[in-house]
């Protein structure tokens, strides 16, 4: 990810998983309603909120240079190294 790049990733129903650099370094604002977060890269929780009408999580990798958020209704978040 570009420092100061802003992604956007979103589907209703299904998986996001996204192949990332190690070194990468972004903000990650993720909303979810069934299913889970999973990085094989360290990532330092901000702020997590769970409540009857889904899930979301405010995570940091790195310093955060970058803007990343990702929504899914129904469907588990990974991140692997590339």
């Amino acid at each position: 990810f570009l420092n100061g790049g802003l992604y956007n990733f979103k589907t209703s129903n299904g998986a996001i998983r996204l192949a990332v650099p190690a070194a990468t370094s972004c903000r990650i604002l993720a909303s979810y309603g069934f299913g889970s977060i999973e990085s094989e890269i360290t990532m330092k929780t901000v702020l997590e909120n769970i409540s009857p009408g889904g899930k979301s999580l405010h995570a940091l990798m790195g310093t955060g240079d970058a803007l990343l958020r990702l929504t899914t209704t129904s469907g588990k978040i990974s991140f692997t190294k590339q």
